[in-house]
Order: structure tokens, then C-alpha cells, then sequence
């Protein structure tokens, strides 16, 4: 059983840590994890305490300069695209970042190309001949359709649909049961609405909502693309 940390200590966290509980509980998994904390930005408190299970909080200035987690793994429960760029791109090179798959999952995964550190929630449902990068967060009971390209860092939330040869480049946010339809583009550090239809292609910078969606602010990270 191998040590895995989780950065975050909200909600989101506390989902990671279930999901992780899931796939120690399934038999068709080769490795399981044992989770020995999280990594917080000045945590208020030292314990989070998860059903009848209490575990230790980290300070994240103070983590990394202690010893013991060189063969540790590293899972990031923070729904924010721009911070889970930040973190995995500063330690994905020294660390390891496992896919976290829940049992319940289904796909054609001889076909789909996935890199690491994704997070992929109860109920999901992949087809066939997908691209999927690092890092990204595909929420519970999201649909990905064929020959979709999904670069890194994106966070897609329950229930969004995503249809065949689409492709989302970096760091977006897709709202909770937002469609984007067949063949269409997404830049990179956008956000599209919950419930949002995306029939057009949506730039970089922006966010879009509505039924179509449509691009009504500009926004501006100091990422550039």
C-alpha cells in the first residue's frame, strides 16, 4: 500500500479521500493507497476528520523541507483550474501523480490515451479513441465522446456532456451539466456556465454562458497563452 497525499483540505478534498476509499475497496485494482494527509496553504487547524477517521493537515511551506514522502504519491482535491495548474506544474517533475479511476468508470480505455494525475469520479462514461493530458478533474457522471482531445488542468463538473472530436485545451472550468456539441473548440482559462449549451467554438479568456453560449466577460489570469 502506498502513501498518497491530498493538497486541499475542503469539500472537494473530502471527495478525493472517498474516491480513493473506493478504488482500495475494488478487487480489479492492483494498487492501493493509504492516505496520510493533507497539504494546506496556512491550515487553521491540524486534523480532518472524515466520518470516524481523523487525518493530519500539512502546512505546505513546511511540508516539503521535512523528510519521509520521497515515495509518496500526490493527489490535488482543489476544484480551482488556475491553482491545480500552479501546484502540478511546480512538482509533477519530482513527485508522483497517480490516475485516480473509480471502479464505476467505463470506456474503451485500449483506446484512450491518459496521462497522469487525473481524477475521474463515480459514474463517467468515455467511448472510444480519446486524448486525455494530465491533471484534469472529470466530476461525477460526465460523458466524453470519441476522438476528444483534453489537454491539462481542466476541471469538468457533474454532469457535463462533452460530444465527439471536441477538443478543451488548458485550465478550463465546464459547469455542472453544460453541453459542448460535436467537433467544437474550447481555448484555455475559460469558464463555461453550468447548464450551458456550447455551439460555437468559445476563445481563450472568457466566460460563456447561456443556451447557446455565449462569451459576456473577459477574463484575465496572468497565465497568457
Amino acid at each position: 500500500m502506498r502513501d498518497i497525499f491530498i493538497f486541499g483540505s475542503g469539500g472537494f478534498a473530502k471527495e478525493i479521500a472517498h474516491l480513493i476509499k473506493d478504488i482500495n475497496l475494488s478487487k480489479e485494482r492492483d494498487e492501493n493507497y493509504n492516505i496520510a494527509g493533507f497539504i494546506d496553504t496556512a491550515p487553521q487547524i491540524n486534523t480532518l476528520t472524515i466520518g470516524k477517521n481523523q487525518f493530519p493537515i500539512f502546512d505546505e511551506k513546511t511540508f516539503f523541507e521535512t523528510t519521509g514522502h520521497d515515495n509518496a504519491s500526490f493527489t490535488i482535491g482543489i476544484g480551482d483550474p488556475q491553482i491545480r495548474e500552479k501546484i502540478f506544474n511546480l512538482l509533477e517533475s519530482k513527485f508522483d501523480f497517480p490516475n485516480l479511476v473509480h471502479p464505476s468508470v467505463t470506456g474503451d480505455f485500449e483506446s484512450i490515451i491518459l496521462g497522469k494525475g487525473n481524477i475521474i469520479a463515480a459514474g463517467c462514461c468515455f467511448t472510444v479513441d480519446i486524448s486525455i493530458a494530465s491533471s484534469n478533474v472529470f466530476n461525477l457522471n460526465v460523458t466524453v465522446g470519441h476522438d476528444c482531445i483534453i489537454k491539462s488542468n481542466n476541471v469538468i463538473n457533474p454532469g457535463a456532456n462533452i460530444s465527439g472530436s471536441v477538443t478543451i485545451n488548458n485550465s478550463n472550468l465546464i459547469g455542472t451539466g453544460a453541453t459542448i456539441l460535436q467537433g467544437l473548440s474550447v481555448g484555455s482559462h475559460s469558464i463555461i456556465g453550468a447548464g450551458s449549451v456550447v455551439t460555437k467554438d468559445i476563445a481563450s479568456h472568457v466566460l460563456a454562458v447561456g443556451i447557446p453560449a455565449k462569451s459576456i466577460k473577459e477574463l484575465h489570469h496572468t497565465k497568457k497563452d
